[in-house]
């Protein structure tokens, strides 16, 4: 792994356990009381959802993409 790499990693992780601290102060241990595979669920969909709206952006980019290469020619 590069130097690039190992720095997104900590800096992932330093996030994750930002945002866990941050439930935790906030809702008093919120996390405990949360039904596991619902909230797992939950994040999953969001998860592809994300990926989803990803793909449709890079699906538009290469059509104007392809239609810069069109026009060029």
């Amino acid at each position: 792994m590069d130097d690039e790499k190992k720095e997104h990693l900590k800096e992932f992780f330093k996030k994750c356990y930002d945002r866990l601290e941050m439930g935790e102060s906030e809702d008093g241990n919120r996390f405990e009381s949360l039904d596991l595979f619902e909230e797992m669920g939950n994040e999953l969909a969001d998860l592809s959802n994300y990926a989803f709206l990803q793909y449709i952006k890079l699906m538009r980019l290469k059509k104007k993409m392809k239609s810069i290469e069109e026009t060029k020619s």
